[in-house]
C-alpha cells in the first residue's frame, strides 16, 4: 500500500501527464494530422487489394449490365473500394479531382446500382492521366 505522501506525488504526475498529452492533441496541433509518407502501391500491397484489377472488376459489371441488363456484383468488392478509397482518395482530402472515384463506385456497389457504375466508369473516362 502507497503512503498518503506516495499517492500525492502519484495523483500529480497523472495529472501532469494527462494535461501535457491532452496539449498533444489539441486541435491546432500538428501532431494529429501528421501522415506518414508512403507510396500508394506499398498501402496496396500492405492492405492487399489491387485497386487496378477491382476498376476492371467493375468495369465488367457495367459492361455486363450494359450489355445483357444482369447487375452481379461481388459481395467482397465493396471492401475492397473502401480501401483504395482511403488509399486514394484519403478522408479530409477535397473531394475534386478524385479520379477515378473509388468512392462513388463503393457507394452504387453497396447499393446495388449498376447505373451508377457505369456512370461512375464513364466520368473515370474523362480522368486526366
Amino acid at each position: 500500500m502507497l503512503s498518503h505522501s506516495a499517492m500525492i506525488i502519484y495523483r500529480a504526475l497523472l495529472a501532469l501527464l494527462l494535461t501535457h498529452s491532452i496539449g498533444l492533441y489539441a486541435a491546432g496541433s500538428d501532431t494529429v494530422n501528421e501522415r506518414i509518407p508512403v507510396r500508394k502501391i506499398e498501402l496496396e500491397e500492405h492492405w492487399q487489394v489491387d485497386c487496378k484489377a477491382n476498376w476492371q472488376a467493375l468495369r465488367t459489371i457495367a459492361s455486363d449490365f450494359s450489355e445483357n441488363g444482369r447487375c452481379d456484383i461481388p459481395s467482397a468488392l465493396p471492401q475492397q473500394l473502401q480501401l483504395c478509397s482511403f488509399i486514394y482518395q484519403p478522408p479530409g482530402d477535397p473531394e475534386t479531382g478524385s479520379c477515378p472515384d473509388h468512392r462513388r463506385a463503393r457507394q452504387a456497389a453497396i447499393a446495388g446500382d449498376c447505373r451508377d457504375i457505369v456512370l461512375a466508369i464513364e466520368a473515370s473516362q474523362r480522368c486526366q492521366p
